[in-house]
């Protein structure tokens, strides 16, 4: 088995080689074709985490590398080179590689776990280079075929879920990512190696193919993506990836919002209302049909709510860690020897005995940042992301066509929901990175003179960019350690009694206390808030 690996590694790495030396637009669509085969134990090529896409990387190295020698050594065009440095997104690339080089040097006790992780992140880089080599030389027509691969990537990996689910529970049979849970439907991950992570990738692709059935003409293409946006659904489902959910929901939220707007009130209108329907339907059928929401919610997420504290665990050992090293952190890649000397690590590992003697997954790509490389990491790690989500905000306001404009903000939603999903997640793999590309080679399209003077200027001249800063800010001091503030006893008690009996007298209008005895001392808001979820959701007594 190891001789027939070696020999298929070597096959992949010869065919990159020579498919990028005649076209390198082709080898990195070969790359990207590569990019989900992630399952460890099934990909692996001779040595563990030797994936098929990273020794294809180094076969386009190798050839890319040579090519630029010789159109060096024959044109020496050093003001190419400055022009090409210029670009922002390169610059702050090379800022974090800098800064995560450092750390490692000067702070990091597992240098080895650092140097590894930094490889990886070279490779990141340079498919950032590649990418707007070709984009430069292409146009953005080849950006948008890779954009297309991309997204049906995502719902050839979903019918692969679906297949999984289909063996697993016919034949009992398992292969790639499938966590069988007794007495539940098995999580699925398709070929990735987390089901979370596949979730995040197919959460990635539903705003790009929303964006594709709204800007579609042809009645028979909107079918297709109509179609292919609820498959991408399905399959975000199978994964019962709780930050994924919550990623693809805030991601959409402000996809429907920018939509409206932007002037398009009836594609935002139609894609709420739709969605809206969708959402009561399942509780509609849940509540009347599958026992209850409550019952079916708690059947459902019962055996993750363990794994949901260790996330916050996590977070807090992290901002721990960025306490004590607050400039550089911990060092790039050494959260797992951090965290181990927090107050938290005792926490974590009563709750996940089956890590003591591994690796501490850090589970989140903020609290990773903030622990390894600290403040100056996190700074220009955040200014990466907001520079290219407000450049493609940037974009789709000031195109005019819907068709041009749709796209600016289906990767806007797209990258949002892996960065809000990343709060209880990691993603060093290259999907995360292909998605984020993308959408800046479409930020650089829409955006000529994209700089950071032109970020700077944007952001004086926007107008919601207040009252959405305040929302923000607002939102966080107000739901910031909420559980923290609570009623005095009695008075939580009285409330929870009314809005108890708003549900069994069915009374919404008179406020009782005891039933029969109208109750006059506060205003009713709070209670029916209360009353609402205690009708869909339960009353535990």
């Amino acid at each position: 088995m190891f001789t027939i690996q070696i020999f298929l590694a070597l096959f992949i790495f010869i065919l990159m080689v020579l498919i990028s030396v005649e076209d390198l637009a082709t080898g990195f669509l070969f790359l990207l074709i590569l990019m989900p085969l992630q399952h460890k134990e099934l990909f692996s090529l001779a040595y563990w985490d030797v994936l098929p896409i990273r020794v294809a990387f180094f076969g386009i190295l190798l050839s890319t590398s040579y090519r630029f020698y010789l159109w060096f050594r024959r044109s020496k065009n050093i003001d190419y080179i400055k022009g090409f440095l210029k670009d922002p997104v390169l610059i702050l690339l090379l800022v974090l590689y800098i800064i995560r080089f450092i750390s490692i040097l000067f702070v990091a006790q597992e240098k080895f776990e650092g140097f590894k992780l930094l490889a990886f992140y070279t490779t990141v880089v340079y498919f950032y280079i590649l990418l707007k080599f070709l984009y430069l030389k292409k146009g953005i027509s080849l950006i948008k075929k890779y954009t297309f691969v991309y997204v049906l990537l995502a719902s050839l990996m979903g019918l692969v879920a679906v297949i999984q689910f289909y063996v697993f529970k016919v034949f009992d049979f398992k292969f790639g990512a499938i966590w069988e849970i007794p007495g539940h439907n098995p999580r699925l991950g398709s070929t990735f190696w987390d089901v979370n992570h596949f979730g995040a990738f197919v959460a990635s692709a539903i705003p790009l193919s929303i964006a594709w059935l709204v800007s579609s003409k042809k009645i028979n293409r909107r079918l297709f993506w109509l179609f292919n946006t609820l498959f991408l659904s399905y399959a975000l489902y199978l994964t019962q990836s709780r930050s994924s959910w919550m990623g693809i929901a805030i991601a959409l939220f402000f996809f429907f919002l920018f939509l409206f707007l932007k002037g398009f009130k009836k594609y935002a209108t139609y894609l709420a209302v739709f969605s809206a329907l969708g959402l009561f339907s399942i509780l509609f059928y849940l509540q009347v049909f599958s026992g209850g929401i409550l019952p079916t919610y708690k059947k459902f997420m019962h055996t993750r709510l363990d794994s949901f504290k260790s996330h916050f665990v996590l977070l807090r050992g992290a901002f721990e860690v960025y306490e004590k090293k607050p400039l550089l952190g911990a060092g790039y890649g050494n959260f797992n020897n951090a965290f181990r000397k927090t107050s938290y690590s005792d926490t974590y590992f009563f709750r996940e005995k089956n890590i003591v003697d591994k690796k501490v997954p850090s589970h989140s790509i903020w609290g990773e940042v903030v622990a390894e490389t600290g403040f100056l990491g996190l700074f220009f790690y955040s200014l990466l992301f907001s520079f290219i989500l407000l450049f493609l905000l940037k974009g789709f306001f000031g195109k005019k066509s819907i068709k041009d404009s749709l796209f600016q903000l289906g990767f806007f939603a797209s990258i949002l929901s892996m960065l809000v999903s990343g709060i209880f997640y990691t993603y060093n793999l290259e999907f995360f990175w292909f998605a984020i590309f993308l959408g800046a080679i479409f930020a650089f399209e829409n955006n000529k003179g994209f700089n950071l003077n032109s970020l700077y200027k944007f952001l004086v001249n926007n107008r919601y960019l207040v009252p959405l800063t305040l929302v923000l800010i607002s939102s966080l001091l107000i739901f910031w350690d909420l559980n923290r503030n609570t009623f005095i006893d009695w008075d939580e008690a009285i409330y929870a009694k009314v809005a108890k009996n708003i549900v069994v007298s069915k009374n919404w209008l008179t406020l009782q206390w005891s039933i029969g005895t109208p109750w006059f001392e506060k205003p009713p808001l709070y209670m029916w808030f209360s009353a609402f979820f205690m009708f869909f959701l339960g009353i535990n007594e």
